[in-house]
């Protein structure tokens, strides 16, 4: 009637295994050795895989490289782009008395006077002490003026050759008063006068040439002089 014990113990144990911290949310970064954290966060036992190296941070470096360029974009300019002006434009005239012979017997009509005075304003570009490039016709204002003309009869006695006589030849001339003016903002045209003068003087067969082609029917420029006024 007793009972007996078998000695065994009717309590289950479960068995002993280790318990880890789950993993942290942000893993660590290494900068050159140096482990960064921001704060509140758990830095991890264990070692990433392949942990980062940057050789800067992140965010110092723009996203792409800057470019350099190693040829200029534009040859430099070698002149101004814009010529300076002066304050007060640089005027200077003078008259002139010139004779040229005609072979029509009259003296030079309003339309033929229009014709020379255009042909002497054209002459500025020729002896103006500036380059082509300046622009000599829209930078010097020229402005030719005839003033009043004479007729002339003058006599001129020629050898005959054959009869070896002297004989006698009226030859009409035209005494011709004309003013020449000049003005400028960009250049000094205070000699241009003379230099006008001494250019007419220098190219009398070119300027009768000329004249024969616009059929002003002068047979020969003479020299121009120029009129002193005198008060």
């Amino acid at each position: 009637g007793q009972t007996t014990s078998t000695g065994t113990d009717n309590t289950t144990d479960s068995p002993m295994f280790p318990t880890f911290s789950p993993p942290p949310t942000f893993a660590p970064s290494f900068i050159d050795g140096i482990t960064t954290q921001a704060p509140g966060q758990t830095v991890s036992q264990m070692p990433t895989q392949a942990p980062t190296r940057t050789p800067f941070p992140s965010g110092v470096l723009p996203s792409f490289p800057p470019t350099t360029s190693f040829v200029p974009t534009g040859s430099p300019s070698v002149y101004p782009t814009e010529q300076p002006t002066f304050k007060i434009p640089s005027v200077q005239d003078a008259r002139f008395r010139q004779k040229f012979l005609v072979g029509n017997g009259r003296t030079f009509n309003d339309n033929e006077i229009s014709i020379f005075e255009t042909l002497y304003q054209s002459y500025t570009k020729n002896f103006a002490p500036i380059p082509d490039s300046a622009g000599a016709d829209l930078k010097i204002s020229t402005e030719c003026i005839v003033e009043q003309q004479e007729g002339l009869v003058e006599g001129r006695f020629l050898r005959n050759k054959v009869r070896r006589r002297l004989q006698t030849e009226f030859i009409q001339a035209v005494n011709m008063d004309y003013e020449m003016r000049y003005e400028s903002a960009y250049f000094n045209v205070s000699s241009y006068p003379i230099l006008f003068q001494n250019w007419i003087n220098q190219n009398l067969v070119t300027v009768t040439e000329q004249m024969r082609l616009l059929q002003l029917n002068v047979t020969e420029a003479q020299t121009a002089s120029r009129l002193i006024v005198r008060t």
